[in-house]
């Protein structure tokens, strides 16, 4: 749940956006219907533009999940399908927005791998990351930013040993490292962090 500057909450049912005033009015404001997605686990995320962002691990056209944005008033706009190709597949964390004022996001994957993307404000969606089971299988937490400028986030399993769980990082151009047991190849060029 979040607390919107305008003294309501917001927060999410499995398939509805609800907002509630500090005086305890309010209810259900949109709803999902598979389409748009389905299976609303992770919340919302307020962004400093003032709409909310999320993730519906499934439903859109393939069935995938959804990266969506929704306007205090209810307005619900879907800005990505994840179609569990390079994109990944069933997002369920929500979203975080960086200090670069772009929001970052995690997928769990299936058969699929797990992979960190990005949005950012202009409206290009990018993968900027792609796990294998060297790396991490089955993100599905929100990442946080540390006061150093990384990312940072973990796998349920992967990593040495395939057993999890791992952690990696993410600085602001994109190169990855482990902060658990090893190196991670970058998403531009080779680089270990310490």
């Amino acid at each position: 749940m979040q607390i919107n500057f305008s003294a309501a909450c917001y927060g999410t049912t499995y398939s509805s956006i609800f907002r509630l005033t500090t005086t305890g009015s309010g209810g259900q404001m949109s709803a999902f219907d598979g389409t748009n997605g389905n299976d609303l686990v992770a919340g919302l995320t307020l962004a400093s533009d003032g709409n909310f962002y999320g993730t519906a691990t499934f439903g859109g056209t393939l069935g995938k999940g959804t990266f969506f944005r929704v306007t205090p008033s209810g307005n619900i706009t879907v800005l990505h399908e994840f179609s569990g190709d390079a994109d990944g597949a069933f997002p369920e964390a929500a979203p975080i927005e960086a200090s670069d004022g772009n929001l970052y996001g995690t997928t769990r994957g299936a058969s699929e791998p797990s992979t960190i993307y990005q949005y950012a404000r202009s409206g290009k969606f990018s993968t900027i990351y792609k796990f294998d089971d060297a790396h991490g299988i089955a993100a599905f937490v929100p990442l946080v930013q540390a006061s150093d400028g990384n990312l940072y986030g973990t796998a349920q399993a992967g990593g040495a040993l395939i057993a999890g769980p791992s952690s990696r990082s993410l600085d602001p151009e994109h190169l990855f490292s482990s902060t658990a047991s090893s190196a991670v190849p970058a998403a531009r060029s080779p680089q270990r962090r310490s």
